[in-house]
């Protein structure tokens, strides 16, 4: 360990000698994906170091920002400058260990990298340390984006092609999903059934209105109430019967609630979620490797669906 971490001081030294500098290159490069309409996945804090302490692992901060810089152990009283930091690297590298921005440098220094396959989020992480490892002069590994996909298994499948719905349906808000397919497949079109009762309801009011305020000239304003009374009526038995309409729609409920917890478990994508040897225990493994391998495209960046 203290061997590894000896390798690793010059990335140490430099960031102890030029505080704020691996942050900078780290939040430009977040701007600059930010306006090619990414997502910025680390901030930096000034200095991207920890020191084991007898707390545990802390970070170090920098408490003056001046020619001679100050840094400090977080949660406690403990301070050090510059050369007093640099002499306990030099004596105990093992008490240091990287942030997050310095980690992968750390890693690519040890132990250099061809590629490295990477998530979404990994690639916008890489993407922001291009001029870290530049000011470092570590070379960087060729990011690759790793496949994305989705296992579709048989049972789910079946349900999709019921109501003839694609994965990415199930996507979104699963009460507006059920309420469409709901109104979709029910007998009656209660939407067509209300709007066609209301224009002979507005008429017979129309004609009403006339002859009751040539009794009562006051009437007029009640007879626009009686309106919207009975407009409010039809709403609330129109509510009564969609609600009934669902009630007898709860199997396809239950069979579309199963179908998104396996493609979108807890709103998340599958491939987030669910982890490998769910799909390796159930389908086999080598083979399903195999077969999984056989099935994918490595030549797209697009979202792949594979059946199961």
């Amino acid at each position: 360990h203290h061997r590894l971490k000896a390798r690793a001081a010059p990335l140490f030294r430099r960031e102890i000698r030029a505080p704020r500098t691996s942050a900078e290159h780290v939040r430009e490069a977040g701007r600059r994906l930010e306006d090619a309409g990414g997502h910025a996945q680390i901030g930096a804090r000034p200095v991207n170091l920890f020191l084991l302490e007898e707390e545990g692992r802390l970070p170090l901060d920098l408490s003056s920002a001046d020619d001679e810089p100050l840094f400090s152990v977080r949660g406690t009283e403990r301070f050090a400058s510059r050369d007093e930091l640099l002499d306990l690297l030099e004596e105990a590298p093992e008490r240091f260990s990287p942030g997050v921005v310095l980690r992968p440098l750390m890693q690519d220094r040890l132990l250099p990298t061809a590629a490295y396959v990477a998530g979404p989020a990994e690639v916008a992480y890489h993407g922001q340390l291009g001029g870290v490892y530049e000011e470092a002069g570590v070379e960087r590994p060729l990011v690759y984006p790793r496949a994305s996909v989705t296992l579709l298994e048989g049972k789910v499948a079946k349900v999709l092609k019921k109501f003839d719905l694609g994965p990415a349906d199930l996507e979104g808000d699963p009460e507006r999903l059920f309420q469409s397919i709901v109104e979709r497949d029910m007998e009656v079109d209660l939407d067509a059934l209300f709007d066609a009762a209301q224009p002979p309801i507005h008429q017979a009011l129309d004609d009403l209105k006339p002859e009751v305020e040539a009794v009562d000239g006051t009437l007029g304003p009640s007879v626009e109430a009686t309106r919207a009374e009975i407009a409010g009526a039809l709403d609330d038995l129109k509510a009564k019967a969609m609600r009934a309409e669902k009630r007898s729609h709860d199997e396809v409920r239950a069979q579309l609630e199963k179908a998104r917890a396996n493609l979108f478990p807890d709103g998340a994508p599958q491939e987030r979620v669910v982890n490998v040897l769910y799909f390796l225990n159930k389908y086999g493994g080598a083979a399903f490797l195999d077969d999984l391998h056989d099935a994918l495209s490595l030549d797209t960046r697009a979202h792949q669906v594979v059946s199961i």
